[in-house]
């Protein structure tokens, strides 16, 4: 009896200390607080702003627009709760990040802040931007929720050290072929990562519009391979990520501004007790510009309609001999480097033995080897109009050559054509016939009408009878119906965006799991361990509505716990992501029984989630 009754006072007690703590909990006074990872920041370098809420739960806060800051990411939410010495304190953090924009002073304005039925407001921060800071770095550091070290007592450069990334080991670049052109010369714009660390995976954030340029896109490799390169003495993989092709349409100094991309790297190896972490960094190219020149006016042709590159010119025609009012094909082919798709017309010169009628044009026009390149044609239709030998004059197209800087022209051969007069046809006249193919004979007198034996009986209906009347009456009707169903339809799917997301999560992990194991059968292992990693990141980014460049190690464990999800779940799904990330690294190439392995294991991780959540 006596020990129960201590069993049942230690439950009292602990009951009791509970309240208290509860009490004290809600009695805790809330104070919202704002702080930046660094300043002065330096122009490249990414910036955190962390809004700290102490005492009480808080609703997101709504940043308010800081000029001279642009946000990349977040916000990312973190909880904290402590009871020492009987006295308990809990804490609500969201983390934005940021990227200067310019050097100079930034103002972050008090953010509102609702918490407990109240708003609170933060004090303003002074930031200041310069080209490049100068004292330590005061980026927090995370590390991996599944590592069992810890980041104290490890050096700085340690394997096993989770960090983030410093700046000179992750560079995104733009870079120009030429920085000097002509209006319409082509200019090569490509956009390369520069890395020391393993990049799993790539989000262009922002490319601002090239004003003041005609844009066409350069397919570059899904899967870029890295190339060894050498800058200021460090060595860094190089992939080239993004090209585009820009034709200058105006002169003057033209600005190509800076592009934000989002990058996920790994910021430890892998050792024998940690899978290794992942860290979101941003980064941003600098600006670059270009001087385009005007074409040059002494010279220019009155011909030139503004063509640049380099051009050869070709004519054909289908017959050499015809009949006066026979329709003959005339076609006409500009062929070269250039930007071709800004070429609409190729106006045919004076044929005074022909008609000439309306054309239709053809191109095969594509990026290849860098350079916009290709052919364009236009078909014609002429008419000989007196026998005799007919002559197509010499066709010239005018161009200007950037690269031998002069005007320039491309002629194609003078064509003849022997024309006789034709069978039953006027010469100098034109019929239908010629122009018109499989014309049926018709007969030669009008055929007999056999008269009625009675009177005609009439056989109309009234108006009001007609099934067209009706049919055209209620359409309009059914029409307006089914547009209102499908209408009311369409708002409810845009209001449950996450709900579809999440639905179909399941069917599109399958089509990707499916074109893994096709890169498997064919024996593509990189390729098979990019679908693998993207089915992944991609399923619990649509079941979970999170953006992908947050689906990193670090952050599985948090979202699953949140969702209640069984916790070996999550180590699983960042055991087979760090697999596959380090697999397209390792210079190993790995036996088919592992890779079917690896594939058996993500396909289970998607099925027993989908399990866990039903």
């Amino acid at each position: 009896m006596r020990r129960a009754e201590r069993w049942l006072c230690a439950f009292v007690l602990c009951c009791v200390a509970g309240l208290a703590a509860l009490a004290d909990l809600s009695a805790q006074e809330v104070k919202v607080t704002a702080e930046v990872s660094s300043n002065p920041v330096g122009v490249d370098e990414q910036l955190s702003l962390t809004v700290t809420v102490t005492g009480g739960g808080a609703e997101r806060p709504q940043l308010p627009r800081i000029a001279g800051l642009k946000l990349v990411g977040g916000p990312s939410v973190s909880n904290q709760f402590q009871w020492i010495n009987g006295q308990s304190s809990s804490s609500q953090s969201f983390t934005y990040i940021f990227l200067p924009e310019a050097e100079g002073s930034v103002k972050i304005p008090p953010i509102p802040v609702r918490a407990g039925g109240k708003v609170y407001q933060t004090d303003e921060i002074a930031l200041k931007v310069v080209k490049e800071a100068t004292g330590p770095s005061q980026t927090p550091r995370r590390r991996s929720p599944f590592s069992v070290f810890d980041d104290m007592g490890l050096d700085e450069d340690s394997p096993f050290r989770d960090r983030t990334p410093r700046r000179a080991e992750v560079l995104v670049l733009a870079e120009v072929d030429k920085r000097a052109a002509f209006v319409g010369e082509q200019i090569t714009l490509t956009y390369k990562i520069l890395t020391q660390l393993p990049v799993a995976q790539v989000e262009i954030k922002e490319i601002p519009p090239l004003n003041g340029f005609w844009v066409e896109e350069v397919q570059v490799p899904s899967n870029p391979t890295g190339a060894n390169l050498v800058l200021n003495g460090k060595q860094y993989a190089e992939y080239v990520i993004k090209k585009q092709a820009l034709f200058p349409t105006k002169e003057g100094a033209l600005a190509i501004p800076a592009a934000t991309f989002g990058l996920v790297v790994r910021t430890s190896s892998i050792g024998f007790f940690t899978l290794g972490s992942q860290e979101s960094v941003f980064r941003k190219t600098e600006p670059v510009s270009v001087k385009v020149a005007s074409l040059p006016e002494a010279g220019k042709p009155p011909a030139f309609n503004g063509a640049v590159g380099n051009f050869k010119l070709t004519s054909a025609i289908d017959k050499t001999a015809a009949e006066t009012g026979e329709a003959l094909n005339l076609r006409v082919t500009l062929s070269g480097t250039g930007n071709l798709k800004m070429i609409t017309e190729f106006p045919l010169p004076d044929l005074p033995g022909f008609k000439i009628y309306s054309s239709k044009s053809h191109d095969e026009v594509a990026v290849r080897n860098d350079v916009l390149q290709g052919n364009k044609s236009w078909e014609y239709v002429i008419i000989p109009q007196a026998p005799g030998n007919e002559q197509i004059p010499d066709l010239k197209f005018t161009y200007f050559s950037p690269t031998a800087k002069q005007y320039r022209e491309a002629v194609a051969a003078a064509l003849e054509v022997a024309v006789v007069k034709g069978k039953g046809v006027p010469a100098g006249e034109m019929t239908q016939a010629t122009l018109q193919q499989g014309i049926v004979k018709r007969g030669s007198d009008i055929n007999y009408i056999k008269l009625a034996s009675g009177p005609l009986r009439d056989r109309s209906r009234p108006l009001y009878r007609s099934a067209w009347l009706w049919a055209g009456l209620l359409l309009p009707l059914l029409f307006n119906a089914g547009m209102l169903v499908y209408t009311g339809h369409q708002a409810r799917v845009r209001q449950d965006v996450t709900g579809f997301r999440s639905r179909r999560a399941g069917r599109m992990a399958e089509k990707r799991l499916a074109e893994a194991q096709r890169c498997l059968k064919n024996q593509q292992c990189g390729q098979f361990h990019s679908i693998l990693e993207s089915s992944i990141g991609g399923y619990l980014s649509d079941k979970f509505n999170l953006p992908q460049i947050e689906i990193t190690t670090q952050q599985i464990k948090r979202f699953m716990d949140e969702r209640r999800l069984n916790s070996h779940l999550a180590e699983e799904v960042a055991s087979v992501l760090e697999e596959c990330n380090f697999a397209r690294y390792a210079p190993v190439q790995p036996d088919r029984g592992s890779l079917e392995a690896l594939y058996a294991k993500a396909k289970s991780v998607i099925v027993r989630i989908e399990s866990e959540i039903r």
